[in-house]
């Protein structure tokens, strides 16, 4: 296996989490940003590895970057690797991060059936 097949998931796994979810929790700790009622640790380290899904533009600098047919291949065969990875690992722990009763079906008139809680009354009236 070609270094770059193992380099390329990495980086972007690395990347993509360290900056999705670094940017959530710098926000969030420096009062820049606040994580609405019930969104845990594990579930912003879960959306920065959902983060790490994406992988168009990846495809595209890969084609740019190398010149080497071989090494495009091995390249592109990371970046669908990583979002394979990303996508397992997301699963694994979004599924196992407890299940806030907020973020359940709303009962009172916001958004039944739909898994999402309704806004506080202040943000409705404003």
């Amino acid at each position: 296996m070609a270094v770059v097949t193992r380099a390329v998931p990495a980086g972007l796994l690395l990347g993509k989490f360290l900056g999705v979810a670094g940017t959530i929790t710098f926000a969030a700790r420096t009062g820049l940003g606040r994580l609405p009622a019930g969104v845990t640790g594990r579930r912003v380290a879960g959306l920065g590895l959902l983060g790490s899904l994406g992988f168009t533009v990846a495809l595209f600098i890969t084609g740019l970057a190398y010149t080497d047919g071989s090494l495009t291949d091995h390249a592109e065969i990371g970046v669908l690797a990583a979002a394979v990875i990303a996508a397992a690992a997301a699963a694994l722990v979004l599924a196992r991060s407890p299940q806030d009763p907020t973020t359940r079906a709303a009962t009172d008139g916001g958004t039944t059936g739909t898994g999402l809680a309704p806004a506080p009354r202040a943000e409705i009236d404003s």
